[in-house]
C-alpha cells in the first residue's frame, strides 16, 4: 500500500472512529435503558409463571396430603389394611395424572403399591425421603430412568411414620405456558437442577427432553452457557444475552419457590426487541459518515503524503538492514550451538575422567593433586563454555541466575587456584586477602560469581609482568542481604583514562597494539559487567597508565547464618593451604546396587562412552555401549536383552538421537520399545532443554559434561527397582551399597 492510500485510510479511519465514539456513547447508554426495561417486563413474566408453577406444585402436593390422610384414615388416625391402602392407591392412580403410588412402613420398606414405574426400597432411604419422614411434602427434581422416560416424585409424610412416594410424569407442567408468547414470538420454559427442559411454550421442546447446555451457546466471552446453567440452577434472578435454540435471544430467569433447584425463564429473540431497530440506525448514520469522510480524504491525502514518500525510503533502507542483522544473528546462534557442542565433547572426557580416577583408591598424593587442579580447571572452563552462551541470554533480558547455598572459603580456594597457574613462570607475587568474619556460606548463583573474580584476576594476571596482583575480599550486610566487595589490584601495565570507557565493551581490547601478544576474546570484561548488573551489583575501575589497576566489585548476596570462615582458614587461604575437595557430594554419594539392572549406552564417540560407563560402573549393572542409533534400534527390536533404560546421545552423524528415539516409539511393535525409559545426553547448551526432550519421547536428560550427582538421581528415578531389591536383600542376594 502506497503512502497516499495510507493517509487516505488514515483519514478515513480518523473521522469514523471520532464520529463512530460520540455515537456509540449514545447508543449504549440508550440501548442500556432499553435493556432495563426489557429485563424488569421479563423478569414480571417470569414472576407469573414462577407463580403458576409454584401453585401447580402445591395442588400436586394437596393431592398426595389427602391421599396420605386417607392412608392412616381420617378419623382413627390408624393406617388402613393393607387390601383397602391398595384400592385407595389403585383408585387415585387411576383419577389424577400419577404413574405410580407406593406406601413404605418407618423400616423403609414397601408395603403398597400400585401403577407402574413403581420405585424399590432404595427410594425411601434417601435424602429426601429423610426429610419426608420429618413430617415435610417434597418435589424431587426430574429423574432420567434407564428407559429414557423422565419422572418427577413427591415425597410425602403419612402418619405413623410411614411414607408415601408419588410418582408423575417428568413433563407434567408442560401445558402451563402453551399460551404463553414473549415479545409475541419468544417462550417460557422451566429446567430442573440438572438443565432438564421439564416444561416449554413450545411442547415439541420439553418432549424432546433436552437439556438446556445443548441449547444454550454464549454470545460474547464473558458469558457462556456452562455460567448460565450454573446461575439458573443456583438460585439467582438475572438476565443475559444467549443462542437459545440457534437463536440470538435475550433471556430473565428466577428459581421457582418449592421446588428442587429448578429455574423457570423467558427468552425472546434480539430481533423482536427495540434494540435491533436501535443497531440498524447506527449502522446507516455510520456508513454516511464514512462516504463523506471518504470524499475529504481523497482531496488531502495527497497533501498530506508527501512528506511520508522520503520516510518510507529511508524504512526500506533500514528494513534491509534489520534483515542482514537476523541473518548475522542465526549465524551466530548456530555457531554457537556447534561450537558448544565441539568444546563440550572434549570437556565431558576431561571433566568425566579426571572425576573417575579421583574415585580410585590409592593415589599418590601428587597424583591427586594434580587432578584436582585438572578436574577444577575442566569445571571452570565449562562455566566459561556457559557464559560464552549466555550472552546472548543477557543482551535480550532473558538471562536467569540459578541460586544455591555455596562454600564461600571453597568459591575463594578454587579462584584463587586456577588463577595462580596462570602466573606461571613470571615474577608475580599473588597475595590474597579475605575477612576472617565473612559469612562461610551464602545464597548466590556461584558459577556466575566465580566466574566474575575469575575474569578480572585472569586479566590481572595477564596484563601484569612483574611484581604483585593483590586480592582483597570482604563484605557488608544488609539486613538479609550480603554485599561481597571485592578490590583486585595489580602492578600490570595500566589503562589510559580515555580507554577506561572502553573496558566492557564486546569483542574490545584497548590499546591492542600494545597488548598484540595478549590472549583473548575481548568478551571477559563486558560479560562480567553484565553478569554483575544482572545480579545488581556495580563495578568500579580506578587505573594510572603505567603503574597499575584497581577493580572495585560489589556483587548482593543472601545470608545463610552467623557462622564465619575465621582465623583458621583465613590464614590456610592466605597461605595457600585451604584444601577443599570440589567433588565432595560426588564422594559422598551411597550408590545403590542394581545387578539386576541392564542399560544401554548410545554415543557416537568412544570417550563418551567410557566415561557413561564408568560413572555407572559403581552401581553394579550390567551395561552395553554401541555406537549409532541404528544399532540401538536393532537391539530394541530384537528384544534380547531386554534393557532397563537407555541413555541417548543427541547430535549423532547419520541419525540423531530423536530420530532415533522416533523410531523406537512408533515404529516398533511392543510395549517394551514404546515404554523404556529414554534418558537424553545432550552436549549442545543451546537446544538441550527439559522441555524439548520431553515433546519427543525422551523422560529426562543429562547435560554433558556429566554430573554425578545429577547421574544418580537419574539412576534412582528410571531404573532402580525397589520391590526386587527388597526380595534380593531377603535371599542374601544383594551387594551393599558403595561410595565408590
Amino acid at each position: 500500500m502506497n503512502i497516499r492510500a495510507k493517509a487516505l485510510l488514515t483519514i478515513v479511519v480518523t473521522a469514523v472512529s471520532i464520529t463512530v465514539l460520540s455515537q456509540a456513547m449514545g447508543f449504549f447508554s440508550i440501548r442500556s435503558g432499553m435493556q432495563t426495561v426489557l429485563s424488569e417486563d421479563m423478569r414480571m413474566l417470569d414472576n407469573i409463571a414462577s407463580k403458576l408453577t409454584t401453585g401447580r406444585l402445591e395442588l400436586l402436593k394437596n393431592e398426595t396430603r389427602n391421599i396420605a390422610d386417607q392412608l392412616a384414615g381420617v378419623q382413627t388416625g390408624q393406617i388402613i389394611s393393607p387390601e383397602a391402602a391398595s384400592q385407595l392407591l389403585a383408585t387415585a392412580v387411576h383419577r389424577n395424572e400419577y404413574l405410580s403410588l407406593a406406601l413404605f412402613s418407618p423400616d423403609h420398606e414397601l408395603v403398597v403399591a400400585s401403577g407402574i414405574m413403581i420405585p424399590n426400597n432404595s427410594y425411601a432411604k434417601n435424602g429426601l425421603a429423610d426429610r419426608a419422614y420429618y413430617n415435610e411434602t417434597i418435589v424431587s427434581s426430574t429423574e432420567m430412568l434407564t428407559s429414557g422416560y423422565l419422572v418427577i416424585r413427591i415425597y410425602t409424610p403419612v402418619q405413623g411414620g410411614y411414607l408415601l412416594i408419588s410418582t408423575l410424569p417428568g413433563l407434567v407442567l408442560s401445558d402451563l405456558f402453551s399460551e404463553f408468547r414473549v415479545l409475541g414470538v419468544g417462550n417460557v420454559f422451566i429446567v430442573d437442577r440438572n438443565g432438564r427442559i421439564i416444561a416449554d411454550s413450545d411442547s415439541k421442546t420439553a418432549l424432546r427432553r433436552k437439556n438446556i447446555n445443548d441449547l444454550l451457546r454464549p454470545q460474547s466471552i464473558t458469558d457462556t452457557s456452562d455460567g448460565l446453567f450454573k446461575r439458573m440452577t443456583s438460585g439467582e434472578t438475572g438476565y443475559g444475552e444467549f443462542r437459545y435454540l440457534n437463536e440470538d435471544r435475550i433471556v430473565a430467569y428466577t428459581p421457582v419457590a418449592g421446588s428442587d433447584g429448578w429455574s423457570i425463564g423467558t427468552a425472546a429473540p434480539v430481533w423482536a426487541t427495540p434494540i435491533v431497530a436501535l443497531e440498524r440506525s447506527v449502522l446507516i448514520s455510520g456508513a454516511i459518515i464514512l462516504i463523506i469522510a471518504t470524499l475529504a480524504a481523497v482531496f488531502y491525502s495527497k497533501v498530506i503524503a508527501r512528506p511520508f514518500e522520503t520516510i518510507k525510503t529511508q524504512n526500506e533502507s533500514l528494513l534491509e538492514l534489520k534483515q542482514v542483522a537476523e541473518k548475522a544473528s542465526a549465524a551466530k546462534s548456530s555457531f554457537l550451538a556447534n561450537t558448544s557442542h565441539e568444546m563440550r565433547t572434549p570437556l565431558n572426557a576431561i571433566i568425566g575422567l579426571s572425576e573417575l580416577m579421583l574415585n580410585e583408591d590409592n593415589l599418590p598424593p601428587v597424583a591427586t593433586s594434580n587432578l584436582e587442579k585438572v578436574h577444577n580447571s575442566g569445571v571452570t572452563l565449562l562455566g566459561i563454555v556457559n557464559d560464552l552462551l549466555d550472552i546472548a541470554k543477557i543482551e535480550s533480558g532473558k538471562f536467569e541466575l540459578i541460586e544455591v547455598e555455596y562454600d564461600v572459603p571453597s568459591l575463594i580456594n578454587d579462584t584463587r587456584s586456577l588463577n595462580v597457574l596462570r602466573l606461571a613462570d613470571k615474577p608475580i607475587v599473588f597475595e590474597l586477602e579475605a575477612d576472617e568474619t565473612l559469612p562461610s556460606r551464602l545464597i548466590g548463583d556461584e558459577l556466575r560469581v566465580k566466574q566474575i573474580f575469575n575474569n578480572l584476576l585472569s586479566n590481572a594476571c595477564k596484563y601484569t609482568q612483574h611484581g604483585t596482583v593483590r586480592w582483597e575480599i570482604g563484605y557488608e550486610r544488609d539486613g538479609n542481604d550480603v554485599w561481597l566487595v571485592s578490590h583486585i589490584k595489580d602492578s600490570g601495565i595500566g589503562i589510559r583514562e580515555e580507554d577506561i570507557a572502553k573496558l566492557f565493551s564486546d569483542y574490545n581490547q584497548v590499546n591492542t597494539r600494545s597488548n598484540r601478544k595478549i590472549e583473548g576474546t575481548g568478551l571477559g570484561l563486558a560479560i562480567t559487567k553484565r553478569l554483575i548488573q544482572s545480579m545488581g551489583g556495580e563495578i568500579k575501575v580506578e587505573s594510572v597508565f603505567g603503574q597499575g589497576s584497581t577493580f572495585t566489585v560489589r556483587l548482593r548476596q543472601r545470608f545463610v547464618n552467623d557462622q564465619v570462615i575465621g582465623t583458621i582458614v583465613t590464614s590456610a587461604l592466605k597461605g595457600f593451604r585451604y584444601a577443599d575437595n570440589k567433588r565432595s557430594a560426588a564422594m559422598k554419594l551411597v550408590r545403590v546396587q542394581m545387578p539386576y539392572a541392564h542399560v544401554l549406552i548410545v554415543d557416537d564417540v568412544q570417550t563418551n562412552l567410557d566415561v557413561a560407563k564408568g560413572i555407572m560402573k559403581p552401581y553394579g549393572m550390567t551395561i552395553d555401549c554401541v555406537l549409532s542409533g541404528q544399532e540401538a534400534i536393532d537391539l530394541i527390536r530384537k528384544g534380547t536383552p531386554e534393557y532397563d533404560a537407555i541413555f541417548m546421545d543427541h547430535m549423532m552423524p547419520g541419525m540423531d538421537g530423536m530420530e532415533a528415539v522416533r523410531i523406537i516409539r512408533e515404529e516398533s511393535d511392543s510395549d517394551y520399545a514404546r515404554h523404556i525409559p529414554v534418558i537424553a545426553l545432550t552436549a549442545n547448551a543451546i537446544i538441550g532443554n527439559d522441555k524439548l526432550f520431553l515433546e519427543n519421547g525422551f523422560q529426562a536428560f543429562l547435560s554433558k559434561p556429566i554430573d554425578m550427582v545429577r547421574m544418580d538421581a537419574i539412576l534412582r528415578q528410571w531404573v532402580r527397582n525397589k520391590k526386587l531389591e527388597d526380595t534380593l536383600e531377603k535371599q542374601g542376594m544383594l551387594p551393599e551399597a558403595t561410595s565408590r
